[in-house]
């Protein structure tokens, strides 16, 4: 990632980092593949096939930039992370609120802090004016969060009180939002299949053990190159796990498949630590 950052949300992506490198390399393939599929398989004209090729690739990168934020110390668990999104696009056929993850990017980077500096005023004017429009799409959940997150990172940092302004903010325009629109909050009780249910389960136990693990992060913020702090990842950690979940409950395995590329991140992510913390074991007792 780059350092020369003058937004606390937003990363730069630098070409000259490996990881960088290849996932752009890789959502340009997913680009040509997707539309040559569409084009040969599926009979599209090549307008629809490019447009169905290209929005597959940025959802690609989208998953992969959510999954490093989830996961700021293992850099290659985010490429395990497209791998399952990859797998689950080809099983659901859906690509996910691509707009939501990019919500959901921006205000896990205000918790962890991975970009290294306080939220300045027009991140807090973007991510509201983001959010507005989430809200009036019926996502009442990204208010709450939003809110959650600027008073959450207001007690973690303290480092300028505009948040707690921010945050009033963000509640206010939900509920005027909802009193404006007002729509159930359950959208579709219905039950989800057993195997997604069961991907679930795994994803949310693996990643509540990472979460647990992730106290002292070795992973370096952009400005300055300090350690992030400990308790920073982990409430961007648990907002996405929290993300992830009520969008489910709210609605059923349509939620789901909306956060088809959260779930591969927590999935991925716990996986791959997983996977590292048992080989570590085995090396160490052999």
């Amino acid at each position: 990632m780059g350092s020369k950052n003058l937004s606390a949300i937003m990363r730069p992506v630098d070409w000259n980092y490996p990881t960088n490198r290849l996932i752009i390399l890789l959502s340009l393939g997913v680009l040509v593949l997707g539309t040559m599929y569409q084009l040969v398989w599926a009979g599209l004209g090549f307008l629809s096939a490019l447009g169905w090729g290209a929005s597959t690739g940025l959802a690609v990168f989208v998953c992969w930039a959510l999954s490093r934020e989830l996961d700021p110390d293992d850099e290659y668990a985010a490429f395990v992370a497209v791998g399952l999104y990859l797998a689950g696009i080809l099983i659901w056929g859906a690509q996910g609120r691509l707009l939501v993850m990019f919500w959901l990017i921006e205000t896990i980077r205000i918790l962890n802090r991975s970009v290294g500096l306080p939220v300045k005023i027009m991140d807090g004017v973007l991510l509201l004016g983001l959010m507005g429009w989430l809200l009036w799409q019926g996502y009442y959940e990204v208010g709450l969060l939003t809110a959650a997150a600027f008073f959450v990172d207001d007690r973690l940092s303290a480092e300028n009180r505009q948040e707690l302004v921010l945050g009033g903010i963000s509640v206010v325009m939900t509920v005027v939002v909802f009193l404006l629109r007002p729509q159930p909050l359950i959208v579709n009780p219905a039950g989800a299949p057993v195997a997604v249910l069961a991907v679930m389960a795994v994803s949310i136990i693996l990643y509540i053990w990472l979460i647990l693990k992730s106290s002292r992060p070795i992973a370096v913020c952009d400005v300055g190159g300090s350690p992030l702090r400990g308790a920073c990842v982990q409430a961007g950690q648990i907002m996405g796990l929290i993300t992830a979940i009520l969008f489910f409950v709210r609605y059923g395995e349509a939620g789901f498949e909306d956060m088809l590329p959260l779930w591969a991140g927590l999935l991925g992510a716990g996986l791959y630590r997983f996977a590292d913390n048992m080989l570590r074991v085995k090396s160490s007792g052999g």
